[in-house]
């Protein structure tokens, strides 16, 4: 493995530790703050911390996101 591999590797490691939440994407478009703090299957959300899930992600209103 080369050492620019090595670094991309260690880049990657490092941003997903420093990532606080981790999303994604299945949710629906049409999900709104309510929908997230109040559960609905078959989506769930954990967040690490004393507020609502939806102080912590806000939904995007961008209908053009790819999945």
């Amino acid at each position: 493995m080369s050492f620019s591999s090595l670094t991309l590797i260690a880049a990657c490691a490092i941003g997903a530790l420093a990532t606080p939440v981790l999303y994604d994407g299945r949710a629906p478009l049409n999900y709104t703050s309510s929908n997230i703090d109040a559960f609905q299957s078959p989506y769930t959300y954990v967040v690490k911390g004393s507020e609502a899930a939806s102080k912590y992600q806000q939904p995007s209103s961008d209908s053009t996101m790819v999945s």
